[in-house]
C-alpha cells in the first residue's frame, strides 16, 4: 500500500474529494488515503468557492503520482473533474 496526499486551494473553498468512486475525508485543505500500487486510480472533485478566482487541486505524493490541476471557478463559483494517476508497486 502506498499513502496518497492530495491538497485542495484555497484552503477555504469547500470541497468533496473520491479516490475511486469512494468519498476520502480532508482536515485543513488536505487528504491522504492508502492505496495499492501496480494499479491506475481515479481522483474525483467537486469544488465550490467565488467565481472567477482560481483553485488547484494537487496530489503531493508518492513522487510517480504527482500533479497539479489548476482552473478557474466558474460563473456558479463551481466545478468539478477527475484526474487518474498511476501507483508503482512497492519494491522489497
Amino acid at each position: 500500500m502506498k499513502t496518497v496526499t492530495i491538497t485542495v486551494s484555497p484552503s477555504g473553498a469547500v470541497f468533496k474529494l473520491n479516490i475511486d468512486g469512494k468519498p476520502i475525508s480532508a482536515s485543513g485543505g488536505t487528504a491522504s488515503k492508502n492505496l495499492p500500487g501496480g494499479r491506475e486510480h481515479a481522483l474525483q472533485w467537486w469544488i465550490k468557492g467565488p467565481n472567477g478566482t482560481k483553485y488547484t487541486v494537487a496530489i503531493t505524493a508518492p513522487p510517480e503520482a504527482a500533479t497539479k490541476y489548476t482552473a478557474t471557478f466558474n460563473k456558479d463559483g463551481e466545478d468539478a473533474n477527475q484526474l487518474w494517476f498511476w501507483l508503482d508497486l512497492e519494491q522489497s
